[in-house]
């Protein structure tokens, strides 16, 4: 068998392709690893909505790896199994943190594929999102959407959405409170009983920034971010729809 392990001198200096030594696993079994994943992926009846639902069909047939046996999925074939044993191997070299953010990367990269094959509308960003530690309030809506596009959608997309779904409750507003609409659209300061999966993201990322910043802070962030949402409901509403990158970083 060809090593996982590394150098001592390169461990800090490289990654491990999982793709490239999952497939050295997979090729004496007789194909080719993308051949293994075309047909798991074509097979598959699967009817994914969401990127979450997207990663679940492929860990149905690819199986998923986790540092605790009891939280892994496990499946009866030679492609799971092959990759199990691949990321148990990876953990002696990279640790299981390392190896869990490769699983969860290279279990992204196979539902960008699923989504390409099956033709579906879900997008699927394959980038990572940045650290809390750098947060201010000229990139809080740059990371919030990055963790957005994790779920598969923008943060000014959901916005619209929102946007269109109250037309016909503006129409009733004797007076439109367009900062009221953004705390509204992200549930900031509010107790929501069935939060949108918006609202459910601004909240665990209050909670992130909080947690690594403190509650000044987080205050201070959402308050920048419920002015930016105002202003583009403000311009929606006006049938002025304003660009991402505008959206970002409006004052």
């Amino acid at each position: 068998m060809i090593p996982e392990q590394l150098p001592d001198q390169t461990r800090l200096a490289a990654r491990p392709n999982v793709y490239e030594l999952f497939n050295r696993r997979v090729v004496p079994h007789g194909k080719q690893l993308y051949v293994l994943l075309h047909e798991s992926i074509d097979a598959s009846t699967a009817s994914p909505q969401t990127v979450s639902d997207l990663v679940n069909a492929v860990a149905a047939f690819l199986g998923r790896w986790a540092p605790e046996a009891a939280d892994r999925v496990v499946v009866d074939s030679v492609l799971a199994k092959e990759h199990l044993s691949l990321m148990d191997s990876l953990v002696a070299v990279w640790g299981a943190d390392m190896v869990l953010e490769l699983e969860t990367a290279f279990l992204r990269s196979i539902a960008k594929v699923f989504a390409g094959r099956h033709k579906l509308s879900i997008f699927v960003w394959d980038g990572k999102p940045r650290t809390i530690n750098g947060i201010n309030a000229a990139n809080a809506y740059a990371l919030l959407d990055e963790r957005a596009m994790l779920e598969g959608y923008h943060v000014h997309e959901e916005l619209q959405r929102w946007v269109q779904d109250q037309a016909a409750t503006l129409t009733q507003r004797a007076e439109l409170d367009f900062g009221q609409m953004a705390r509204e659209f992200a549930g900031a300061g509010m107790d929501v009983p069935s939060p949108s999966r918006f609202q459910s993201l601004f909240e665990s990322f209050s909670e992130e920034v909080e947690r690594v910043l403190g509650h000044d802070q987080m205050v201070m962030i959402q308050q920048k971010l419920c002015l930016s949402f105002r202003i583009s409901i403000q311009r929606y509403v006006r049938g002025q729809a304003p660009e991402p990158a505008e959206a970002a970083v409006s004052k």
